[in-house]
């Protein structure tokens, strides 16, 4: 990607990783969610002889951490409080800006969905062979907008849309069901309804994820049999 953007890679070796197994937050080891920030902080630090200024994309927009951060707490550092912990980073050489929190992450999704250099290269999490799974909350959210924007089989060289199809539905009543405390899938509730896509209702999705939770643990007990 960065060959074909003509852009330098710069390659550092940090140990940050083996810090926060032995720090509490949460409970939690090292995750992007939890430490994320300072691992790409940490980055750039060691390069501020050589950077002025470095753009962290953001997690949430300001009026999501506002209405949602404090489910975050002890949880995620980027969904808790990045809007005001990345500039309290900087230094007096090196600038840390936090970018995009004026944008929900449908919004940022819809910006680039036009853009070629991403049918080809988008990068989630899950990649295997070049593929990305497909299935995974990052998947499942990112395909969900572009579906709503009629998008979805544009990226279908460097996504899995078998596997996404096969969990669409359960998607959207895992959303329906998780709106009120979570802020990605209300955005995603919100970016079908606003492109006119029917979404299954709250007592729907509650009805569905209960017998298919029942169905699991009838299963399980079966199979321990």
């Amino acid at each position: 990607m960065a060959d074909e953007l003509n852009l330098p890679i710069y390659q550092v070796i940090s140990n940050i990783h083996a810090f926060p197994h032995s720090m509490e937050w949460g409970g939690h080891g090292f995750n992007a969610g939890a430490w994320g920030i300072l691992a790409t902080s940490s980055c750039m630090l060691s390069l501020q002889g050589t950077l002025k200024r470095y753009y962290i994309p953001s997690t949430l927009g300001y009026e999501e951490i506002k209405d949602f951060g404090k489910y975050y707490r002890d949880y995620d550092m980027a969904m808790f409080c990045e809007s005001y912990l990345v500039p309290l980073l900087s230094t007096e050489s090196l600038e840390l800006i936090v970018d995009g929190c004026q944008y929900k992450r449908t919004h940022k999704t819809e910006n680039i969905a036009n853009w070629e250099f991403a049918k080809k290269h988008l990068n989630l999490a899950c990649k295997k062979d070049g593929i990305n799974c497909g299935h995974c909350w990052k998947c499942m959210r990112t395909l969900a907008a572009l579906e709503a924007m009629g998008k979805l089989e544009e990226f279908g060289a460097i996504f899995d849309l078998a596997a996404y199809r096969k969990y669409a539905f359960l998607n959207k009543c895992r959303v329906r069901y998780e709106q009120a405390n979570n802020p990605f899938s209300k955005d995603i509730i919100e970016c079908y309804e606003a492109h006119g896509y029917a979404m299954p209702s709250l007592l729907f999705a509650r009805i569905y994820l209960f017998a298919r939770r029942c169905a699991g643990f009838v299963k399980r007990k079966i199979l321990q049999k």
